[in-house]
């Protein structure tokens, strides 16, 4: 870890009750440097907050019982004094200055930006800058959170490793910055936290392991009973859920990253012994008796389904769709007991079969492929119906189902069709929590609706990505409406405003707007898939991506009836390009005519500048 920027102030506020708060523009990870000059014995005090309420007042309860709070008691040398803390951070924006001896200038504070030295490897932009802010901000979260472990916050009493929020993120953090060891040192916690029965922890490093020591801590607070009472309710909590999927799966899914952005092989032979115990935690919690109480009577009086319940994953509580639009805790948790363990469940069996095939593992990679068949089977029995409709009738349902291959043939149209409506029911908004948002965008352009995938992107009222920005976000939210439109709050228990799992959406934005993706049966980006996806309501596009062989870009320009498409591709790399639809006639090259009629491009290392014209045949002017 180590100090990586410097950030000046942006403005000093005086609020309305009178308080002297620093703006640094900026919501960030570190501490700040203060120099002053007074009498020896002053003690100046430095609160930090990540916003302002609507009223303009200093506000950080979110924190709940993280202090935040530096002191500095002055020597008095008569000149100035500069006055740093060690061995702590905190996650800021705003920080109010008690006790100061002077006027506070700019000059004298600056905020020190600090992080795991994990290098940026990813830029973005577009003709849309709203979108290009929403970039920066998800950089920027994950740079705050990636401190030491991947966190799922910086700031209030928690700055905890949930496996969930990583998994959730992970494909857009092996883009935007170079995360191989950082996640492969974490990746050896995991196996160090794992349970002898399988079962992985939802934190990781799991603190709630040591159990006495949290309760003798909190007593050590002298907060009373209540204190106490909070550690033990916790305690409890994290027994509950640590067998919650979509958390402790992060053992099979960021090896998998790993191995596909990075070309990691070792990733997938360190941890494969984890994912299998897991898996086999999994498979004896899913055959427990007892489970179908939580299906229709209709469906455990049917004795054509009871083959079909050891299949149907329940057991334990789970996380669910984390914090769905108009879901609190409480809903979540209770919508998490129907489809989605099962879809995950399928998703480690997809995994596990394809890790299997990938390390030469012929038998095993059978019999995972055996267990995903009969777990897409019962889920289909189970959950779908032949219009193809799901059980719950929500996008995350959809997403689940469609994203793991549940769902074939006609089936899986009708789907994908529904979730369509879904998302125009609620006026082109977003349905779904931190664990279907990490999905939607690639399940709809997989199935032809790049046109609604473009509709969320640059959809501007709650739920969305850019309602943050017109808010004023500088990182990326835990809720969709952490802020509502009156500028009140959406929680004070639980809002952070710095939590990278719903900028998840980076991804996309790489790989479907930019159009730069890693093949995954070549991984590291020995051979890379370009395909561009190109909607009228953004005039150019252009990424790059650091990869191990070197630097991949691609930008395209829509000017008309015509597009021009400039892609770079490293050596010892090829690339395959897909023309975007429309434009896919004949291509000029460079001063040459190359037919793309119905197939990609291969094309080997260098920069090639492509010209397409909607239509065929492509005129040989100009």
């Amino acid at each position: 870890m180590r100090k990586v920027q410097e950030i000046r102030p942006k403005e000093i506020i005086r609020t309305p009750s009178g308080h002297t708060v620093v703006d640094f523009g900026q919501d960030l990870v570190g501490w700040v440097r203060m120099r002053a000059r007074g009498s020896a014995g002053t003690e100046i005090t430095l609160k930090h907050g990540e916003v302002l309420d609507r009223r303009g007042e200093f506000y950080n309860k979110n924190y709940r019982l993280a202090k935040a709070t530096n002191r500095f008691i002055l020597k008095g040398a008569g000149g100035y004094e500069y006055l740093e803390p060690r061995f702590t951070f905190t996650g800021f924006r705003y920080v109010k200055v008690e006790g100061y001896p002077r006027e506070l200038t700019l000059d004298d504070l600056t905020a020190c930006v600090v992080h795991s030295d994990v290098e940026r490897t990813a830029i973005f932009s577009c003709s849309n800058e709203e979108i290009n802010r929403l970039f920066e901000n998800i950089v920027w979260t994950q740079r705050d959170n990636f401190l030491e472990i991947p966190t799922d916050c910086p700031q209030r009493d928690e700055r905890l490793g949930w496996t969930g929020d990583i998994l959730f993120f992970g494909r857009a953090a092996c883009q935007l910055m170079d995360s191989a060891a950082f996640l492969s040192r974490w990746l050896s916690e995991l196996r160090l936290a794992q349970e002898e029965t399988g079962r992985v922890p939802v934190v990781v490093p799991n603190p709630f392991s040591y159990k006495h020591r949290l309760i003798e801590s909190a007593r050590g607070q002298r907060k009373g009973y209540l204190s106490v009472f909070r550690a033990i309710a916790g305690v409890i909590m994290q027994e509950l859920f640590n067998g919650s999927v979509a958390w402790g799966d992060a053992a099979i899914f960021i090896p998998w990253y790993l191995y596909v952005y990075y070309g990691d092989r070792r990733a997938l032979e360190e941890n494969y012994q984890t994912m299998r115990a897991l898996f086999s935690y999994r498979q004896k919690q899913a055959r427990k008796p007892g489970s179908f109480i939580f299906l229709s009577p209709a469906k455990w009086l049917n004795p054509s389904n009871w083959k079909h319940f050891k299949n149907y994953y329940t057991a334990s509580l789970h996380y669910g769709d984390w914090l769905a639009p108009g879901d609190g805790v409480s809903r979540s948790i209770l919508k998490a007991k129907f489809q989605i363990p099962t879809a995950i469940y399928a998703m480690d069996a997809l995994l596990l079969w394809r890790i299997s095939e990938c390390l030469g593992k012929v038998e095993e990679s059978r019999h995972y492929r055996k267990e995903y068949e009969e777990i897409k089977e019962s889920y289909n029995k189970l959950f779908s119906r032949n219009d193809g409709k799901l059980f719950p009738d929500n996008q995350t349902s959809y997403v689940l189902a469609l994203s793991s291959g549940l769902l074939e043939g006609n089936k899986a149209r009708k789907a994908a069709l529904r979730l369509v409506e879904l998302i125009r029911r609620k006026g082109n908004r977003i349905g779904t929590g931190m664990l279907g948002t990490s999905l939607i965008m690639r399940v709809l352009e997989e199935h032809g609706y790049d046109e609604v995938a473009y509709d969320l992107i640059l959809q501007r009222e709650c739920p969305s990505w850019l309602y943050q920005i017109r808010k004023g976000a500088t990182t990326i939210w835990e809720h969709w409406d952490a802020i509502k439109e009156d500028g009140s709050f959406q929680s004070e228990r639980m809002l952070s405003f710095n939590h990278y799992a719903l900028g998840s959406v980076a991804d996309w934005l790489i790989g479907s707007v930019a159009g730069i993706n890693p093949d995954e049966n070549c991984p590291g980006f020995k051979r890379v898939i370009i395909k561009p996806r190109i909607d009228g309501r953004l005039s150019f596009a252009e990424a790059s991506v650091k990869t191990v062989y070197g630097l991949v870009s691609c930008a395209w320009q829509l000017d008309g009836d015509k597009i021009r498409i400039r892609v770079s591709i490293p050596p010892n790399t090829q690339a395959e390009v897909h023309i975007p639809q429309g434009f896919d006639g004949f291509v000029m090259e460079s001063g040459s005519i190359v037919d793309a009629r119905g197939k990609a491009l291969i094309i080997g290392s260098g920069v090639y500048d492509l010209l397409c014209r909607r239509g065929y045949p492509f005129p040989l002017e100009g």
